[in-house]
Parts: structure tokens; sequence; C-alpha cells
């Protein structure tokens, strides 16, 4: 299935953009700005966007754990290399915080 973005945030510096994916469990990060987005690199190669479910990590996974599902909304602090995106997860009722610093194969930050 195609993402929906529920939301989307952009960093105080509008150089990174983070849409909120409600029907992937993923966000899909953009760097640029504007006229010149392009979509960052995700962990896993074969899946754009950064999965957000803990049984789905490309390292470290952790099945049967709950988390991620549904994000709805997204808001972006910081800039550059310590941008944070924080994601509302419909289902589980919780925060996720995602370093938007990350490296490929790293997970989000915390739940």
């Amino acid at each position: 299935m195609y993402p929906c973005a529920a939301g989307v945030a952009i960093s105080k510096d509008g150089q990174t953009l983070v849409a909120a994916n409600y029907y992937n469990d993923s966000i899909t990060v953009f760097k640029g700005g504007l006229g010149h987005w392009t979509m960052a690199p995700g962990p896993d190669p074969a899946t754009p966007g950064i999965d957000l479910r803990p049984g789905k990590s490309v390292s470290n996974p952790q099945p049967g754990v709950p988390g991620g599902e549904y994000p709805f909304w997204v808001v972006v602090k910081g800039s550059g290399s310590s941008a944070t995106a924080y994601v509302s997860s419909v289902r589980d009722r919780e925060i996720v915080v995602v370093s938007l610093a990350r490296r490929r194969g790293s997970r989000p930050a915390s739940r």
C-alpha cells in the first residue's frame, strides 16, 4: 500500500521536512529546502522511509513489542544534525522520538 501522509512538519531552518505515513507506520524524511527536496535514505534500502514499529526494525528488531502504529502527527525540534522528530502514534497512544541525524541501520531513538 502507498503511504498516506497524515501530518507534516518542517525544521526551524527549513531544510528538513518530515511526513507521517499513516498507512505504512513510518515517516519519510526529505532534505534540501524549498524547490530542492530530496528523499533522505532510510535504514532499509528496499523500503523508503523509517519504519516506526519495533518489530520491523532493521537493526535490533523487537518482535511482539507494540509501538509506532498509525503515526498521525509529527513535530520537528531543532535543525540540521540536531533535528529530532516527535511522532504521535494513534493506536499505541505514544510519542515516538526519532533522531534525524540517524545513520543507515539505526532505529528510532526511544518510545
